[in-house]
């Protein structure tokens, strides 16, 4: 299993066929939820899908930034993971931004 980007409303085949890689569930599980847990984050319970829409845009990406700078404070991850899993969430919150901009009215589906 995997966690991707996805678009819950498409409207047309690129919409419908977007996904973008954002963890292993390992890898969510091992890094990403607890850091999640430990801040009490809302939007990163990917365990089921969460949605982002222009509503909750300005605090998914705050949620996200939170969850890069913590990665890099890690001792138990590896240098090469904790580069790999900030890059993944850095592109997220960059789509995630990208796609409400360019259609407010799109639900995206994170899980």
């Amino acid at each position: 299993m995997s966690v991707t980007l996805s678009v819950g409303n498409p409207i047309n085949d690129v919409e419908k066929f977007y996904d973008l890689p954002v963890s292993t569930e390992s890898g969510f599980r091992s890094v990403i939820e607890p850091i999640a847990e430990k801040h009490e984050l809302t939007l990163i319970d990917w365990g089921t899908f969460s949605e982002v829409t222009k509503i909750n845009l300005a605090l998914f990406l705050e949620e996200i930034e939170i969850i890069r700078e913590a990665i890099l404070t890690l001792s138990d991850v590896s240098i090469q993971a904790k580069s790999h899993y900030f890059s993944r969430l850095g592109e997220l919150a960059r789509e995630a931004e990208r796609l409400v901009k360019e259609r407010p009215d799109i639900r995206l589906l994170i899980g």
